[in-house]
């Protein structure tokens, strides 16, 4: 059953993004591009002597490097979004030791289905491997998945198929007795990449300052955070950015808010490109007296959004009444002080008719008339 719940009362109207918006495949989405520029990834700059993995934090991750040094040489241009340019991998074959120059990619968490390479050299080949866990230096548990064979082309996007709904690492391996170079990598998933998800949003306000708070359920795959704050809850503008570091907890000072009504929103970037929003909090520098907001109008699907403003810090028992004063609803909202927004769940028990909202918080009660369609 479909549920709309439509105030009665009149109230700040408030803009509330949607939670999560975002549009993901099924299959093959990429997890990150890694394009070995400088800066992106802590490979030596000269040709190893002897074989000694060591490990690199590039965008997508933490790889393992061994014979493997950044090297200049053929420039390609961007290949399907990859990053490209000048520096590229070699992979130095060390006389006597097998193996010895290969890369080993970050671990991935939705399977393997292809991994695409861009070579900036000529009459060389390598060999792709994969393996279910996130070992990286173990010689044994490789599963040979292709070989990227002899040819004179280069800066084109060459694939090996792996379709490996398990798969977590690949490996790749340069030819035996020379060196071979790679300008860029890119792995896609078997299964959908699932994307960041908020979990609530939270602004506070003093000395002239907001600080915005907000946690995260899930951020696998995720690159940043870019804070956008508006004067009107329509158009949005960057103001931050933060790092994704799967701390799950986030937060962000904006030391010059513009006077009045202040709308922010977080945008959260994964490394394939793709971008969700969280849903919108305002805090207001001239407004001191407390105000509860529920946003959007209608409610789909029973979620019920819930905005506090100007509310002091406690948990608060969000309540919902039938007319004839039996309580069909019981919620709680752990409100930090200033302004936030949460989400709340209706069960699907609820009928449609007219209810009353209650907040409460000890001597503070405020309620709202709702209707449920």
């Amino acid at each position: 059953m479909k549920r709309k719940i439509y105030i009665l009362s009149v109230a700040l109207v408030t803009f509330i993004a949607t939670t999560l918006v975002t549009t993901v495949n099924a299959q093959n989405q990429v997890y990150w591009r890694e394009g070995f520029e400088s800066g992106t990834i802590n490979a030596i700059s000269v040709a190893p002597t002897a074989t000694v993995p060591l490990y690199g934090v590039g965008i997508s991750g933490e790889w393992l490097l061994s014979g493997t040094y950044r090297t200049t040489g053929t420039a390609c241009a961007t290949i399907n979004g990859a990053a490209a340019g000048a520096a590229h991998i070699r992979w130095k074959n060390i006389s006597g030791v097998t193996d010895s120059g290969f890369i080993v990619t970050p671990s991935v968490d939705f399977g393997i289905n292809e991994v695409h390479v861009v070579r900036t050299r000529a009459g060389r080949y390598f060999s792709i491997w994969s393996r279910d866990d996130t070992a990286a230096q173990s010689t044994e548990g490789w599963t040979l998945r292709g070989t990227i064979t002899s040819s004179p082309n280069i800066c084109t996007d060459t694939t090996i198929i792996v379709n490996s709904a398990t798969a977590k690492r690949v490996k790749i391996v340069g030819r035996p007795s020379t060196d071979s170079d790679m300008d860029s990598i890119w792995l896609t998933s078997v299964n959908a990449i699932v994307p960041i998800i908020f979990n609530g949003i939270n602004a506070i306000q003093a000395n002239g300052q907001v600080k915005v708070n907000w946690n995260i359920a899930t951020e696998i795959n995720s690159l940043r955070y870019d804070i956008e704050r508006s004067a009107d809850g329509r158009n949005f503008t960057p103001v931050g950015s933060v790092n994704a570091s799967n701390a799950g907890r986030y937060s962000f000072i904006d030391v010059a808010p513009a006077a009045g009504d202040n709308f922010y929103r977080i945008k959260g970037i994964d490394k394939d490109g793709s971008s969700m929003y969280s849903s919108v909090v305002r805090v207001n520098s001239n407004r001191k007296q407390p105000e509860l907001t529920i946003l959007p109008n209608p409610i789909v699907s029973g979620k019920l959004n819930v905005q506090l403003s100007n509310f002091e810090k406690g948990i608060y028992t969000v309540s919902l009444f039938s007319n004839a004063g039996q309580k069909i609803f019981n919620g709680t909202i752990n409100n930090e002080a200033g302004s936030s927004t949460q989400s709340l769940q209706l069960p699907s028990s609820v009928q449609p008719g007219v209810y009353k909202l209650m907040l409460v918080n000890g001597s503070t009660k405020v309620s709202k008339s709702v209707v449920v369609q």
